[in-house]
């Protein structure tokens, strides 16, 4: 303990506040984000199905998955992996 608080509570509130700066309110939505770029990463490099993507980064409905990936990024995950496909992979 520091000046009467706990190192952990003061580790919290600077994750919080570091959180919060980037536009992310609660650890779900970190969460969310975190499975949000991989599944980017997957559809910009992989040759595998949306529903394929949906479950390895962590949603087992893919409906969902769609719906939250159009809602933080502002496309569905088909019109993503079109527009940011590497070259040299088949679309």
């Amino acid at each position: 303990m520091r000046h009467g608080r706990p190192v952990r509570f003061v580790r919290a509130q600077l994750q919080a506040a570091l959180l919060r700066r980037h536009g992310i309110h609660a650890r779900g939505e970190y969460v969310q984000a975190l499975r949000i770029e991989e599944a980017k990463q997957m559809l910009e490099t992989e040759d595998v199905a949306i529903e394929d993507v949906s479950v390895s980064v962590g949603y087992e409905d893919p409906t969902f998955f769609r719906k939250l990936f159009k809602r933080r990024t502002g496309v569905t995950p088909a019109q993503y992996r079109q527009r940011n496909r590497i070259r040299g992979l088949s679309a």
